[in-house]
């Protein structure tokens, strides 16, 4: 299999976005296109990166702030089990 076959195959149109995209716009993006990924371009239409499927769902993850009390899951019907 060669990338042409692919291309035939899958289309070659190329999403793009500029860099000030917010993630969510990327991730509706991505979701509705169904595809993997968006090139990023600048005013120029120059190449500035790309944000794949990945990158956004790693990002708020990245960014957790963990309170102590949201260390461990709780099960929420632990208090109801009478006793």
């Amino acid at each position: 299999m060669t990338v042409v076959s692919v291309l035939r195959e899958k289309g070659s149109a190329v999403i793009a976005i500029g860099p000030d995209a917010l993630v969510s716009k990327v991730a509706a993006i991505i979701s509705s296109k169904r595809i993997g990924a968006v090139v990023v371009e600048d005013v120029q239409g120059e190449l500035v990166g790309i944000v794949s499927e990945r990158d956004v769902a790693r990002g708020p993850a990245r960014n957790a702030r963990l309170r102590p009390d949201d260390a461990e899951c709780e099960d929420p019907d632990a208090g109801d089990r009478g006793g």
